[in-house]
């Protein structure tokens, strides 16, 4: 039985061995392995030719956006390299609807902006002298007068962190970290998950984030930016990290009857040997204002913050710093503890003429903001409500 066995397995192996056989079989791996990739490029090039039409479609709803932007009311009908388009103007906003040669259908919108934000916010690393500039690590020098100027009007309107989940008073925290305190109120941010109105918020007196494990996270969503204007000081104790694709700007002001300086000991206040920034007498709450601490004393980890920073007093470091937004310096910076300390990490800047920064004076004249593409019905609706009432304008 084995024998036989045997002889049937020997029979069966010569067949597939055979020549016929083998060359069949590889014609069949070679064909199933040509329609494979065939496949493959239809998908990548059906891949790539719609992504040529939405990039088409961007451009002619750009283009159409410029030449049409001063428009009235009603719907705005233009054509650009074949692709219709539908343009209204409703709400502070622009919508937009494209249609292609082939009839595929993209939606965007775009806020109207009152002017250009200030274009400082354009670049990475701004002071107004070359030796506060080699210290944070080079980048743009700029007349003073330049600089940005908060809009007291936004600033009115705006909420504040005693009406908000995510901050508290409180009274103990400055006494713990600074010998003689602060004359001030202090905040602590302890909550990131916190939102507000219009993406500006005002901290009336010193705001701290203390160190803590880990980063201190801020949930921003994509598209929803946050200006915190400190009416103080900033002391940054621990890494900060925004979740969520959004951006965080931190702004100290010096507020009216306060003094800024550079604090040379690092004591949190004014000694008689150390500089006053913009005031030729000091005055005001010892702690001074509109000055930022990056790191606690004896701190020797990197702090990161993926917020960018706007310094109306002084910068101090008292540890190496990452910051990944603009840092923009009306006066100096200060190394605290002795040795050197270095800023690094930029990696986002904004696009001022584009974009609102909310909590700034604006310039020049009202313009279309960046595009953004919607979902099907959501921006496309409202040009199509508006169409059946408003006169068509002839195509350009």
């Amino acid at each position: 039985m084995t024998e036989r066995a045997n002889a049937r397995l020997r029979t069966l192996v010569s067949g597939l061995s055979s020549p016929p056989l083998l060359v069949a079989v590889t014609a069949l791996v070679f064909v199933w392995a040509t329609l494979r990739d065939v496949s493959s490029v239809r998908l990548r090039a059906g891949s790539l030719a719609a992504d040529v039409e939405q990039a088409r479609a961007e451009l002619a709803a750009e283009t159409a956006l410029w030449r049409n932007a001063e428009a009235g009311g009603g719907v705005v009908h233009d054509e650009v390299c074949g692709v219709r388009v539908e343009l209204l103007r409703k709400d502070g906003a622009f919508e937009l609807r494209c249609r292609d040669r082939a009839g595929r259908l993209s939606a965007f919108r775009a806020p109207l902006l009152d002017g250009a934000a200030p274009a400082v916010f354009a670049h990475a690393r701004v002071a107004c002298d070359l030796e506060t500039l080699e210290r944070i690590g080079d980048g743009k020098r700029m007349a003073h007068q330049l600089l940005p100027r908060l809009d007291e009007q936004q600033l009115a309107a705006a909420a504040h962190a005693n009406e908000l989940h995510g901050f508290r008073r409180d009274a103990g925290v400055a006494l713990a970290s600074l010998a003689a305190g602060t004359d001030r109120e202090d905040f602590v941010w302890f909550d990131g998950t916190s939102s507000c109105k219009d993406g500006l918020l005002v901290v009336p007196g010193n705001l701290w984030i203390p160190a803590q494990r880990g980063t201190f996270d801020v949930h921003l969503p994509r598209g929803r930016d946050l200006v915190v204007v400190v009416e103080g000081n900033l002391y940054l104790r621990s890494s900060v990290r925004v979740v969520g694709g959004g951006r965080l700007l931190l702004v100290t002001r010096t507020v009216p009857g306060a003094v800024a300086f550079a604090d040379l000991d690092g004591s949190g206040t004014w000694s008689d040997d150390e500089p006053l920034r913009g005031a030729a007498r000091f005055r005001g709450p010892v702690e001074g204002s509109g000055m930022v601490y990056v790191g606690a004393p004896g701190a020797s980890e990197l702090l990161r913050s993926d917020a960018g920073l706007l310094v109306t007093g002084e910068l101090h470091l008292a540890t190496d710093a990452a910051v990944a937004g603009p840092l923009v310096l009306h006066h100096g910076a200060t190394v605290l503890g002795g040795e050197p300390r270095r800023v690094v990490g930029a990696r986002w800047t904004f696009r001022p003429a584009r974009e609102r920064i909310p909590g700034f004076v604006v310039e020049g004249s009202p313009r279309p903001g960046l595009l953004r593409r919607v979902e099907r019905g959501d921006g496309a609706d409202a040009v199509s409500a508006a169409r059946a009432t408003s006169p068509a304008t002839r195509p350009r």
